[in-house]
């Protein structure tokens, strides 16, 4: 009960799966009322249950013949598109591709930024501002061309490998040229 309570109070949203024994259970109902009331997003995926009560109100995403991908990547776009949880996401999707330690990594990570369709433009300005701390991504001509891309569709400038400070750089400019 102390770790439900947990996970209640420090919840961005629920998901809850409505299946024939949901109403049969002693807390399903109270756990909904607790995000009710504290005025989270809750996303009801049905799986031959209609949302019933408060919940009734949501319409669900019905699961049945859909395989768990399809689920999970349906709860990922409405977390995405929700106004009490898009800036939450975004924030931590760009922090994610800032902080690749791969070009694997940040492929994937972009590829999540991509699919992302209201993607924001202050998570965009972030991207552009930090991509070159990490060379794995701003010496990268594929991820830099895709980036480019994203930073287009909000009039961003572009950002070039070139642009960046290198420290070999700083130490041969005079101290007036410095850029800070």
């Amino acid at each position: 009960m102390t770790e439900i309570e947990k996970a209640l109070s420090s919840m961005d949203a629920m998901v809850a799966l409505i299946m024939p024994e949901f109403h049969q259970s002693k807390w399903t109902d109270q756990e909904i009322g607790i995000a009710i009331g504290k005025h989270k997003l809750i996303i009801p995926i049905t799986k031959g249950v209609d949302p019933y009560g408060f919940l009734s109100k949501y319409q669900g995403f019905k699961a049945n013949g859909k395989m768990v991908h399809e689920v999970a990547s349906a709860i990922f776009t409405i977390i995405c598109n929700n106004d009490k949880t898009r800036n939450q996401i975004h924030s931590v999707i760009t922090d994610l591709f800032l902080i690749s330690i791969s070009k694997e990594e940040a492929n994937k990570r972009l590829s999540i930024i991509e699919k992302t369709e209201s993607y924001s433009k202050e998570s965009a300005e972030k991207i552009a501002a930090r991509i070159i701390d990490n060379r794995i991504l701003i010496d990268n001509h594929e991820i830099i061309t895709r980036v480019n891309m994203i930073l287009m569709k909000f009039g961003i400038e572009k950002v070039d490998k070139g642009k960046s400070f290198t420290i070999k750089g700083l130490i041969s400019m005079e101290p007036e040229d410095l850029p800070f």
